[in-house]
């Protein structure tokens, strides 16, 4: 569950930064080349802690490997928003308007589903293996079930997107298009 929150933020951070890397002027790459320094620092004091003046223990003493991910997850989304302020002044620049990431994000109806998926492969968990995150069953038809159950989730929100939002993601993907060619 911790690494799925961490490719989460690695997959947000990683659009953002491509974004702005490809679209930003030379010095707005400085900066954000410094901000991940600063970034960096961070995260391996939100890690590691301060264990020689104070110390106060890391997330890395606390909570184990969790810990470190749960910091490593941090340390993606203050990367995010660092390069989606250079990604607006880079969009408002270019177009003369506000970036609206409201506009990029999915309907209530296919966040509603993916909560929902989230919810029963969590009760799944529980139900088929005796573990909150799996990997606990006695037999390897339980751990099936519970894959299956994941499956089915998995393939519901790709239904939702497709249904819900499958206009915004075509007119998107034409408009990309029509760019590329010119």
């Amino acid at each position: 569950a911790a690494y799925c929150l961490y490719v989460l933020c690695l997959a947000l951070n990683g659009v953002t930064e491509a974004f702005a890397v490809a679209t930003a002027p030379r010095a707005a790459v400085g900066w954000l080349n410094a901000a991940m320094a600063i970034t960096f620092g961070l995260y391996v004091a939100l890690a590691l802690g301060d264990p020689f003046v104070t110390g106060a223990p890391g997330l890395l003493a606390l909570l184990g490997i969790r810990g470190l991910i749960f910091a490593d997850s941090a340390n993606m989304l203050l990367r995010a928003a660092a390069a989606l302020s250079v990604a607006r002044e880079v969009a408002e620049t270019g177009t003369g308007e506000p970036l609206n990431l409201a506009r990029a994000a999915p309907s209530y109806a296919s966040l509603g589903v993916l909560v929902a998926a989230g919810a029963v492969a969590r009760a799944s968990a529980w139900y088929f293996t005796g573990e909150p995150e799996g990997g606990g069953a006695g037999t390897l038809l339980g751990e099936a079930q519970h894959v299956g159950v994941g499956a089915v989730c998995g393939l519901s929100v790709l239904a939702s997107l497709a249904v819900f939002d499958g206009q915004a993601l075509r007119q998107a993907y034409s408009r990309v298009r029509k760019q590329q060619s010119a």
